[in-house]
């Protein structure tokens, strides 16, 4: 009862000055809380729990790495937990019982909008072994996890596996770098640490990706470009079709969806440089 009474006098005062910090001996912990009594974020939260009170709430959205904002209704006791992909401006409306609270500072309300950023990754430390997720030849991916912006029919994106003879091959000459784009459907949030990249050994013309970027979303709606030292990351790609080139994240980061964007392609001997790829992503 002590503790708890601790903590909700704490709470109070970071109510009244909107901002602050508490550690409690409970194992509750919050950083930058900024909390809004009667008012209600307009989004569709990635998780709803039960919580007892708003700092447990707060506490659900701290445990989860992705979470930067919640709603918490007092009466119902409902705490909605809403994820760091969304950054296109949300409406903040009146609502009685409700409590509208974000745990990261890039994240503010300008008047009755709510915005919050595409923010750089922070290393992630976790307790799992990084593994292939399937998407290499033998893999446990189907067809459906693969998808490009467009595709030679006898080189459709599930040709994409590492290690396939053949590999995915766009339309594309490569003119308009970010015209072009494969997509793998991770199946669930993970943490990506590494990709492996192979060009199209089984093309009449030699075709592979000298350069490329990543795009991660975990509702298919907001897309956020990986950065390392607050700048879009451009990886290198391979130097022929059949070497392995392997690329392992500074900043390991949640995703459910991944896009990897073609930056330069290898130009064959005629100038026509092409699109050809094999991928496998790492994680946990």
């Amino acid at each position: 009862m002590a503790i708890r009474m601790h903590c909700v006098l704490k709470l109070i005062v970071i109510w009244i000055v909107s901002l602050g910090y508490t550690t409690c001996s409970n194992g509750i912990k919050s950083s930058q809380i900024n909390l809004r009594h009667g008012k209600h974020i307009i989004a569709v939260p990635s998780q709803v729990l039960t919580a007892p009170y708003v700092l447990q709430c707060a506490r659900n959205c701290h445990n989860r790495k992705t979470c930067t904002s919640f709603n918490f209704n007092e009466e119902s006791k409902s705490c909605e937990l809403i994820d760091e992909n969304i950054s296109h401006p949300l409406e903040v409306v009146d609502e009685n019982s409700w409590v509208f609270g974000t745990t990261e500072s890039h994240c503010s309300t300008e008047g009755d909008i709510y915005v919050c950023n595409c923010k750089e990754s922070n290393p992630i430390t976790q307790d799992c072994t990084v593994h292939g997720l399937g998407f290499s030849e033998g893999g446990t991916k189907t067809h459906n996890e693969f998808a490009a912006s467009f595709y030679n029919p006898e080189r459709e994106p599930s040709k994409a596996r590492l290690g396939n003879d053949l590999g995915w091959v766009a339309f594309d000459d490569g003119s308009v770098p970010w015209n072009s784009w494969l997509q793998l459907d991770l199946g669930s949030d993970i943490t990506v640490h590494r990709i492996d990249t192979q060009g199209c050994s089984g093309c009449s013309v030699k075709k592979w990706v000298t350069s490329f970027v990543l795009k991660y979303t975990l509702d298919q709606v907001v897309w956020c470009s990986y950065k390392e030292n607050k700048t879009v990351q451009v990886f290198t790609g391979n130097s022929n079709s059949t070497g392995v080139k392997t690329n392992v994240m500074s900043h390991p980061f949640v995703a459910r969806v991944l896009r990897l964007y073609p930056i330069s392609l290898y130009d064959t001997e005629g100038g026509t440089a092409k699109i050809g790829l094999r991928v496998e992503v790492y994680g946990c």
